[in-house]
Order: structure tokens, then sequence, then C-alpha cells
């Protein structure tokens, strides 16, 4: 069983409009000392309610912590037809800046807000040994396969986008 996506913030962010609230404990329990405790004070509640996306599974949030998990996440099925010996011969040219692919049909280059690593973002920044996703320089379509530019940082990413005009 896979998860998709965690995000946490520090409150419940507010929900959009014509949207009824969910509820939303303002208290969490403490298993070691059984104690109720109430969230951390927000100092700014628009900062406070902004989700971020966890991605180390040993993470500690805090208690009381608005936290939201996809259970459901878009799934591409092509992302795991291919072992990473097929996405290294897909490995069109790669140098301290840049990575070139042949982008297979049926994978997404970006990750989505609910999964995370089922992208060739991820997966190219895994192989090459980035320890975050890789910068896409353009977008292919999910269903589209060529030439896909993935920059290594947000500089190189950047250079090419002023290059391309």
């Amino acid at each position: 069983f896979l998860l998709g996506a965690v995000h946490h913030a520090m409150r419940a962010p507010t929900p959009p409009p014509g949207v009824a609230p969910r509820p939303f404990a303002p208290t969490s329990y403490d298993a070691v000392t059984g104690h109720l405790h109430p969230p951390p004070p927000a100092q700014d509640a628009v900062r406070a309610s902004k989700t971020r996306r966890v991605y180390d599974p040993h993470e500690v949030l805090e208690p009381g912590t608005y936290l939201r998990i996809h259970v459901s996440p878009k799934r591409f099925a092509a992302a795991h037809t291919r072992d990473a010996a097929e996405y290294r011969r897909r490995i069109i040219h790669e140098d301290d800046c840049y990575v070139v692919v042949d982008k297979p049909s049926g994978v997404q280059v970006v990750s989505r807000v609910d999964n995370v690593c089922e992208n060739l973002s991820y997966v190219y920044g895994a192989l090459t040994g980035s320890e975050n996703a890789l910068f896409p320089c353009h977008r292919l379509d999910e269903p589209t396969e060529g030439v896909l530019v993935l920059a290594k940082n947000g500089q190189a990413a950047g250079a090419f986008a002023r290059v391309m005009g």
C-alpha cells in the first residue's frame, strides 16, 4: 500500500469559497503523558496555514499540526514499467548543469500535489545523485515522448529559460 504526498501546516488552511470547513481538533494527544496539548501559537495566521510537503519520512511534526495525507493519489503505472537501467539508457547527455533525456510516454515530468515520486524530475534527480528533484526546463505532456531538458539547479534552469527567450 503506497500513500501519496503528505503535507502539513501549523493550523488548518482556510477552505476555498463555498466549501464548508471540516472540523479540526485544536489539540493533540500525547500518548506518553496522556495529556492534550494546544497547537503552537501562530504569530502569523497566513504563514501558519500554509501547507508544505513532507519529504523526509523521519520528520517530526509538532503536536497539534494540521496534516493532510493523499490516500488515493493519481498513479502513473508507466513510471514503474521501467527499471533504473532503462531510465539510465534514456540519458542522451549529462554534464554539471543539465541532464537531457528521451522522455517515455505515460510518465509525468513534474510532481503533482498528490504524487511526489512518479515523475521524471524525481527519478532523474535520484539517478544522478541529486538531493532534490531536477528542474524541468520545459514541459512535455504525460502522453508525449521526446527530448526533455532537466536542470540540476535553479541557476541552470534560469539560464536555459533566458536563452530560449
